[in-house]
């Protein structure tokens, strides 16, 4: 499995990814003109007879609407639609007939198929159409719906000589409970125990290595605290660092997504206390404490 090459949903808990709609505009100018746009899923085309109040006089406008790679159907729509006599506007989709519109008279048009719009004046002129041409039946998705792991060790249980040994390696992957299968990305960096992940970023917890692994039962979890939070980029398959904060450590803490930003609760000897990281890489004091504890013991 190429998990790189594979779009991936995150569910459960974890954030969800989509695109966010887009719209590009349009004026017909004076005279004769040509355009070609490409309708792709969640990027629509509006165009307008013209940029002012009324078109003018002898318009020819003449617009390609492709149809993009994403989008199986699109459809095309207009209102206000206002003509004045003599004036005209001609879809043709594909290799069909033309369907021509006049006066206040339109009516939607699905295609399925490149798609050639004209708009034609005369000498009267009127306040005109605002069309939009907007996908609406989209390219089936081939999404796998999967979980994203980061953080925390894969143990591996071995033998040497007739004797087990365990080996300590990084656990980022996706798993996918469809086919019982997981595919190893690039790992973290460091190693990383005790944080949270929430959609593909990692924060807090602590830093571990092979070297430094038998020095927990001797030295406190606070002396190799990551308080700084790496993002995992699906396009690329690579980390990066994201939010960096000097205090306080967060570990065997939660967290929560919010439209304000990503809060990181309680933990160790910070039980009460929140943090808020900011999408501009800022993290500040949440203003308000937690009313109860919250320490996380996995």
């Amino acid at each position: 499995m190429n998990c790189l090459l594979m779009n991936i949903l995150i569910v459960g808990l974890l954030a969800s990814l989509g695109l966010a709609s887009e719209t590009t505009h349009y004026h017909c100018p004076s005279g004769k003109s040509n355009a070609k746009f490409t309708v792709e899923e969640g990027h629509d085309i509006m165009f307008h007879t013209q940029e002012g109040n009324k078109y003018s006089k002898k318009v020819q406008c003449r617009i390609k609407m492709n149809l993009g790679e994403t989008c199986e159907e699109m459809e095309l729509t207009c209102n206000p639609f206002n003509l004045a006599k003599g004036s005209i506007l001609s879809v043709k989709v594909g290799k069909n007939k033309a369907k021509k519109f006049k006066k206040k008279k339109f009516k939607d048009v699905t295609a399925d198929d490149d798609t050639y719009v004209m708009f034609k004046s005369k000498k009267k002129v009127s306040t005109g159409a605002h069309c939009t041409m907007s996908c609406t039946v989209p390219v089936p998705s081939t999404t796998t719906e999967g979980v994203f792991v980061a953080g925390g060790l894969a143990i591996t249980i071995g033998a040497n000589n007739g004797y087990p040994v365990s080996v300590y390696g990084s656990s980022e992957g996706f798993y996918d409970p469809g086919s019982n299968t997981f595919c190893a990305i690039q790992p973290l960096p460091e190693m990383r125990l005790l944080g949270t992940t929430t959609g593909f970023k990692v924060c807090g917890g602590i830093e571990l290595n092979v070297i430094n692994a038998s020095m927990y039962t001797t030295y406190s979890p606070l002396d190799y605290a990551a308080n700084y939070c790496e993002e995992f980029d699906p396009s690329s398959g690579s980390w990066s660092i994201s939010n960096v904060w000097e205090s306080p450590s967060r570990i065997f803490h939660v967290a929560w997504q919010s439209s304000e930003g990503l809060y990181l609760m309680g933990g160790l000897r910070e039980e009460f206390s929140i943090t808020i990281l900011l999408d501009d890489g800022e993290a500040v004091p949440a203003g308000f404490e937690l009313v109860q504890k919250s320490l996380l013991y996995v």
